[in-house]
């Protein structure tokens, strides 16, 4: 019988088999559910024996399944060095980018022109990730640079951390709420309003944060569904189905049919910060970490210029 290892599907079984769960692989590989099940599916077709035994709460190996496992990983890290040669031949490089959408879509779409029209011959790769999922990739070496909220264990990996900015936590409401009109507010505000969050363990410091001042403001926010994504939750609340409070940047990928409020008694700093190995050599990741920050202060710079100007 003659048959095709697929790479893509061989991806997407070892991570399936690693995590014994076919929406947490989706998730790692950044596809979707259907796409990875498709795969596997027909990986087990083009093989003809059955690798995965699928149960409601549980993914198992068959001993078919073991033998792949173990093959499938050789393969893929084969196929990955045979690809870096390759590379190294055409005297390519390619730079692994994990970020946060909501927290650089200001400044990055600029430092990456900048950067290819400065070094067209580095091929830069952008992987939408939370901070949890850029940590992981780090240590994996999935990703060379993380542009990220704080990442607390960085001396574990040998990271190195430069701080891009601070940003702060508004209100979002939809464009025709009662609060929209206010050019400021408090948490308390806040109490009886269906509040659309972010998923605790995206983000599991900054969500205790949020309920904590919460509370000392004398409720418990009324939590009603948590978001995929920053874009899903900014969606969400433009649909008119609650508010949230989310990082000031996120108004660069905003709809017009939202209202981003300052609220006066929530003291909750956000750093941003860019990561990236210290035993890394290599001058373009310098390079590009040194861009990211000139953007962001230039901003800063005309942005203050600019108020002083109407001043």
């Amino acid at each position: 019988m003659r048959f095709i290892l697929d790479i893509k599907a061989l991806r997407s079984f070892v991570a399936v088999a690693t995590l014994k769960n076919f929406s947490a692989a989706a998730k790692k590989l950044h596809i979707t559910q259907p796409t990875i099940s498709r795969q596997i599916s027909e990986l087990e077709k083009n093989v003809g024996v059955k690798l995965l035994i699928r149960t409601t709460h549980d993914v198992t190996l068959t001993k078919a399944g073991n033998l792949l496992f173990i093959e499938a990983q050789k393969i893929i890290k084969n196929d990955q060095n045979i690809i870096e040669k390759l590379r190294k031949i055409a005297n390519i490089t390619h730079i692994k980018i994990g970020y946060l959408a909501s927290a650089c879509a200001e400044f990055l779409p600029r430092a990456i022109k900048n950067f290819s029209h400065s070094y067209p011959n580095i091929k830069l790769q952008l992987l939408e990730m939370t901070t949890p999922q850029q940590f992981e990739a780090l240590q994996n070496n999935k990703i060379d640079i993380a542009l990220s909220r704080t990442i607390s264990d960085i001396k574990k990996i040998n990271l190195i951390e430069k701080h891009l900015y601070t940003d702060k936590m508004v209100a979002l409401v939809p464009k025709h709420h009662s609060l929209a009109d206010k050019s400021q507010l408090n948490l308390s505000h806040l109490a009886q309003e269906k509040i659309i969050f972010f998923k605790r363990q995206d983000a599991t410091e900054l969500y205790d944060q949020i309920v904590l001042q919460c509370k000392e403001s004398g409720f418990i926010p009324m939590i009603t569904s948590t978001a995929e994504n920053m874009r899903h939750l900014i969606t969400l609340v433009s649909s008119g189905l609650g508010v949230s409070i989310v990082p000031e940047q996120t108004q660069y990928i905003c709809s017009n049919e939202c209202q981003y409020i300052p609220i006066s008694d929530l003291s909750i700093n956000l750093p941003l910060k860019i990561y990236f190995k210290q035993s890394v050599n290599n001058k373009y990741i310098t390079q590009f970490v040194q861009l990211c920050t000139q953007e962001i202060h230039e901003e800063t710079f005309y942005n203050l210029l600019e108020i002083n100007i109407k001043n």
